[in-house]
């Protein structure tokens, strides 16, 4: 799994940049609403690649485990572990 994030590192720096640009142009005045319709359909396609290749590389992980282990895969993908703190 995290060879699937790193391997999505530059499409997950587009979403953050995309989600940055959109948050911008709801302060800009005047607010261009088709701009930022435009803007949120190209924060949507960013997600939805970044969710394919997750999905791929999650079915090629769950084709080679055994059922009990898929099980438990289903769960951590549910309830995945927090991060470490910073504290």
């Amino acid at each position: 799994m995290k060879k699937a994030e790193a391997d999505t590192g530059e499409l997950r720096q587009q979403l953050s940049d995309a989600h940055k640009k959109a948050a911008n142009m709801l302060k800009a005045e005047p607010f261009k609403k088709d701009d930022y319709i435009t803007q949120m359909q190209k924060v949507h396609a960013l997600h939805g690649q970044i969710m394919e290749h997750m999905v791929a590389t999650v079915a090629g992980l769950a084709e080679q485990l055994s059922p009990e282990d898929r099980a438990t895969l289903a769960e951590m993908l549910r309830h995945p572990p927090r991060p470490p703190s910073d504290d």
